[in-house]
């Protein structure tokens, strides 16, 4: 077939080119072939799929590269560059003529495809007003646990943090929610929830303390925007209200406050109280380890429905009274620990040895352990690998000064860490 060449097609009116007359012309005609492509690029017929028979790959592009590009053309050149000698962002910003909202998406996807956080950076900041939905690609940074990109990108872009629920299961994921996290913005209760509860997170401060850093607390911030909206008294936010309380008492140590916030639930929002007094006796428990105060016991005791039914609550119980008397400690233990279940018993075994531990009777907590083992109370390998890990940070705690007075201090924070712990929330299932 003989084919006309490209620089016959100059003649022609360009608004009436069509793919077939592109596809007819020979392909040897290279000259004419970038006459038709410039002559399309300063025309309003910038039809994609001109572009897309016309320029097969990047290295048309050196032919071009003291042009500007129509937004047809820039966009095709976009796809198909390798990014070996020019960015994604260089070429959008050499030969832009006029930005457009396509055109911005072009380059959004293809820099969030790149993962290139640099750019998407400069980008943000040349166009701010441009809606970036960025959701893919801090899945894949978390996926990938790029903690260094999440962090550039959180100080630049905000993200729905809604969307990071199904990510929470991991340490990376609770990063990434505590780096886009504006403390100043009015978020739900569910992301209130989320932050409150992080200072709980033993995970997410290693992992903060490998980067040298302390966890960031927006405490003070979002307690103030809580208390101004009143959102946590609305019905349905218990688990913000059980938040706060933690928070209160067993973070900031505002015993006052987490009173008068009990108090005002108790009146203004009955709903879900008998839980709120549960997480008022895991408090005063904490209080009475921290100060060593048998008033703050006492009031933990109270507390306490007259039917306990939770592992948690026994717990509570076990390790609080083992700083004030063993004896008592170990009669609570003998009390229930036929009445629960194989995983409560694994609950309560490892709650006793903390309080013998605590009063430095190392001996009578192996002994527990052992006979416990012996006796197939404790049969589950992974609460046996953590009983020992509990041993095992108790002969740490020696290390460096073996004056009791000083282990006591090293202990009783690992002891205050694992009560804080114990009506902790699943971040997976939140």
């Amino acid at each position: 077939m003989i084919r006309r060449r490209f620089s016959t097609l100059l003649s022609k009116d360009l608004s009436k080119l069509t793919l077939a007359d592109l596809k007819n012309a020979s392909q040897n005609d290279e000259n004419g072939k970038y006459s038709i492509i410039k002559k399309l690029n300063e025309s309003n017929n910038a039809n994609s799929e001109f572009y897309n028979h016309l320029v097969s790959d990047f290295s048309s592009y050196y032919k071009l590269q003291n042009e500007k590009f129509n937004n047809a053309l820039l966009t095709h050149f976009i796809n198909i560059n390798p990014g070996r000698v020019l960015t994604t962002y260089d070429l959008f910003d050499k030969h832009l003529i006029e930005v457009s909202e396509e055109l911005l998406k072009t380059v959004f996807d293809k820099l969030v495809l790149e993962k290139n956080i640099h750019d998407l950076v400069k980008i943000k900041e040349k166009y701010p007003s441009f809606e970036y939905k960025l959701e893919p690609l801090v899945d894949q940074l978390i996926a990938d646990e790029d903690f260094i990109s999440i962090r550039k990108l959180a100080l630049h872009y905000s993200i729905n943090l809604e969307n990071l629920k199904n990510r929470l299961g991991t340490v990376i994921g609770r990063f990434a929610f505590l780096e886009f996290f504006k403390p100043l913005q009015p978020q739900s209760a569910w992301a209130y929830v989320v932050l409150l509860n992080l200072n709980f997170d033993k995970e997410l401060n290693q992992l903060y303390a490998s980067l040298n850093q302390n966890l960031p607390n927006y405490n003070n911030e979002v307690l103030k925007i809580i208390n101004e909206s009143s959102i946590d008294l609305e019905a349905e936010n218990l688990d913000l209200r059980i938040s706060i309380l933690k928070v209160l008492g067993m973070v900031e140590n505002n015993i006052d406050e987490t009173l008068k916030k009990f108090h005002l639930y108790q009146s203004k929002t009955p709903y879900g109280i008998e839980n709120i007094k549960i997480i008022m006796c895991n408090i005063f428990a904490y209080q009475a380890i921290l100060t060593d105060e048998v008033i703050n016991l006492q009031i933990a005791e109270y507390l306490m429905p007259s039917d306990i039914r939770t592992i948690n609550l026994i717990q509570i119980l076990i390790i609080m009274n083992s700083n004030f008397n063993t004896d008592k400690a170990m009669k609570i233990f003998n009390e229930f620990i036929n009445k629960v279940s194989e995983k409560g018993k694994a609950k309560l075994i490892e709650s006793i040895i903390i309080g013998h531990l605590l009063n430095n009777d190392r001996n009578f907590a192996h002994l527990v352990f052992e006979k416990s083992i012996e006796n197939k109370v404790l049969v589950d390998d992974k609460e046996i690998a953590k009983i020992k890990k509990i041993f095992k940070s108790f002969s740490d705690c020696f290390m460096e000064n073996e004056d009791w007075s000083i282990v006591k201090f090293k202990f009783k924070q690992i002891v205050l860490t694992y009560v804080q712990s114990i009506n902790s929330v699943d971040f997976q299932n939140m």
